[in-house]
């Protein structure tokens, strides 16, 4: 893998937190949907088509279901090969840069090092987590 497809292997963290939220946000308003109680139909009428919303709401729950516990296996994957990386200011540089979103002046003050140091940092770990990605293509 190059260090463009690592950086953007990487970057896939930031997206699936949006899309999880996107999801959730999704699930909540289609519950208040199906919730909302509404007069202006008879009894019976208005029984059917609740019981009609809440089938189609507990499927579209289990459709979103689905999708975030895939979601969070690929993070859950992203996560684990920052972790398996020796050293700890690596880590920490990448798991700021790609699971916070921080930018590198931020992560440069928290670290208290200077930005160029913080770019040389991200370039020799991404170039590391590269290869471990490569390797593990190849032993697949």
């Amino acid at each position: 893998m190059t260090t463009a497809e690592t950086k953007k292997w990487l970057s896939r963290a930031y997206w699936i937190d949006k899309e999880i939220s996107a999801l959730e946000q999704a699930r909540r308003e289609a519950w208040d949907q199906v919730t909302r109680a509404t007069g202006n139909y008879e009894q019976h009428t208005r029984q059917t088509k609740t019981v009609h919303r809440f089938d189609r709401i507990v499927e579209l729950d289990e459709l979103i279901g689905q999708r975030t516990d895939a979601l969070l296996s690929a993070k859950t994957e992203i996560i684990k090969e920052i972790g398996a990386l020796p050293e700890e200011k690596s880590r920490v540089l990448l798991e700021k840069r790609y699971l916070s979103g921080e930018s590198f002046d931020s992560i440069a003050y928290f670290m208290n090092y200077e930005i160029r140091q913080v770019f040389r940092i991200h370039g020799a770990a991404i170039k590391e987590l590269a290869l471990r990605l490569s390797q593990e293509d190849c032993n697949e």
